[in-house]
Order: structure tokens, then sequence, then C-alpha cells
């Protein structure tokens, strides 16, 4: 309905106050918005795109090393793009957009838990989906698909297989080699 899909931007941001000590600022404990938060913005952008064939990013480092406010900038050789951040230091809606060649989709309020979306396209006026079944914090559905692959004694699931992750992790890695970031006993990123 949208098209060839050309861009997807996405943002998860939350504001949570600097302790060197918390679990998201302590390298230690593999803190940094990359990692916590970037990973929900990645897997939208893989969801529409896959994997990227180029991967820049900047940040900004805390005191102790972990990024606090990521920028990160997937390219593909189709000529698409993603545009994602993530801030351990700002609330912002954390919003998503899919956008192609007929028009785009926008997940206007946590798009990783969203209820619905609206639909924009190209002479028409926008149009409004609702999801009934978003329930609880985000994590329902994969709990569901988590339990069904448990009873079906599956190992994976073929809705996000085990090499989808990989994917997703080796373009964070990518990401975070590009920033700098270092974590204990790692002598580089990858």
């Amino acid at each position: 309905m949208i098209g060839e899909v050309r861009s997807v931007h996405a943002d998860f941001s939350i504001a949570v106050l600097y302790e060197a000590t918390h679990r998201l600022h302590d390298p230690a404990q593999g803190g940094g918005a990359l990692l916590d938060l970037g990973v929900y913005v990645v897997s939208f952008a893989h969801l529409f795109l896959g994997a990227p064939d180029a991967v820049s990013a900047r940040a900004h480092l805390n005191p102790q090393g972990v990024d606090d406010n990521t920028g990160i900038l997937l390219g593909y050789d189709s000529g698409a793009v993603a545009v994602l951040s993530c801030s351990l230091g700002t609330e912002t809606q954390q919003c998503a957009s899919v956008n192609g060649t007929l028009g785009r989709t926008e997940l206007v309020r946590d798009f990783f838990r969203a209820d619905g979306f609206v639909l924009h396209r190209q002479g028409r006026e926008p149009e409004e989906f609702r999801m009934p079944n978003a329930q609880g914090n985000g994590y329902f559905h994969e709990a569901l698909e988590v339990a069904r692959c448990l009873r079906a004694g599956a190992t994976e699931s073929p809705l996000v297989p085990l090499d989808g992750t990989l994917a997703v992790m080796a373009t964070l890695d990518a990401a975070r080699e590009s920033i700098g970031v270092r974590y204990p006993g790692e002598t580089h990123a990858n």
C-alpha cells in the first residue's frame, strides 16, 4: 500500500538520571543506549529493509565510555536508508515511520508496542488502523510466541529466526565499533 520502502525512521529515547552505578550507564553491566534501546530501532529497520550494506553512527559517551545519545544511519545498496536514534538523556514520543514510494505508515507513540498506526497515501486522507490485541508492555506477543515454540518443541521461531537475531546483533556491533564503545575484557567491539 505504500509502494517500495525507501526509508525507515525510528527513535527510542528515555530520560534516565545519570548515576555511574546504574546498569544503563555502567560498562561492566553492558550499559549504554545502543544495546538497551537501539536494539528496538535496529530490529524495526531490519523488519522492513533487512540487514544493511553500510552502518555508521555517532554518539556522545558518558564519563565511563558508554553511549548516552546515539544516532545510527543504515545504508542499503538499493538506495534505501534507515535513520535511527536512541538516548538515555531525553524522553521522546518513541515513534517510527516506514516511508515508501506511494505513501508512509506512522507509529506515533511507543512503536515497539503500538496499538495502531496511521497510513498516509498520496492523494488520500490518512487512515488510522487500531490493533486491539496490543497488550502489556511490549513483550506480550513475544511471550506468546516463545510459549508456542516451547509447546511445539521448536528451538527457534519462524517469525524471528536465529539468523535474524544474529543479523541485528551484527548491525549493533558495527554501530558500536563506529562510536568506539568497548566493554571490560574486549579488545574490539566485534
